[in-house]
């Protein structure tokens, strides 16, 4: 047997090798490992987003602990101004914008407040009417200027009777706050004064 015939003969049993390893059928376990390499690659797509959740649910946390609760105290200032809107309506208002000047700007502006879930106009209008037969019991309604005794802070022009509040200082202790919340609801119903009755001559000028 010469040379060339054993190399004919050792390609074709390489080349019968090949062809069978080549044709073998799939291992059974090969496609469990693919299931398990298309899991972890959605788990990990999965990741990014749910640390870009975990994060906006930080700052929305950080943001909400970063403004003052609001205090009764101020609601009572703006249900005061505006008795039709209801407690709710106003903590809501207060809670979003920390500031009773933005809240009673934006009732001005709009006249009503968004109520808060759970809460409709049908809940304002039957604690209205409970207000109003509270107060149809009364012998006198009472005027706020009255109630607060703020007449003698009425002069010439009305609003310069009190002086002005930093809006960046609050007090450090309970005494110091509750005197700038009860000048704070002081300037704002002089203030709600002076604009009503500006409201008044530009429609009888009209």
């Amino acid at each position: 047997m010469d040379n060339s015939t054993i190399v004919f003969i050792a390609v074709l049993g390489v080349a019968f090798i090949f062809l069978r390893w080549l044709i073998a059928p799939i291992p059974p376990q090969l496609p469990n490992e693919l299931n398990e390499a298309l899991a972890n690659s959605v788990n990990n797509s999965n990741r990014p987003n749910n640390s870009n959740n975990s994060n906006s649910a930080t700052n929305s946390n950080a943001n909400r602990r970063g403004r003052r609760e609001p205090s009764d105290d101020m609601i009572e200032v703006v249900q005061t101004i505006a008795p039709q809107l209801t407690r709710g309506q106003i903590r809501m208002d207060l809670e979003r914008s920390g500031s009773v000047e933005v809240t009673m700007e934006r009732y001005m502006e709009t006249g009503s407040l968004p109520f808060p879930p759970g809460e409709s106009a049908a809940t304002q209008s039957y604690q209205s009417d409970i207000s109003e037969h509270s107060q149809a019991t009364k012998k006198e309604p009472e005027n706020l200027i009255d109630k607060y005794d703020l007449k003698s802070k009425i002069k010439g022009d009305e609003g310069e009777g009190i002086e002005n509040i930093d809006e960046n200082k609050w007090g450090s202790s309970k005494e110091e706050r509750s005197s700038l919340l009860n000048k704070k609801r002081e300037e704002m119903i002089l203030q709600a004064r002076k604009r009503l009755a500006s409201q008044l001559q530009n429609e009888v000028a009209l």
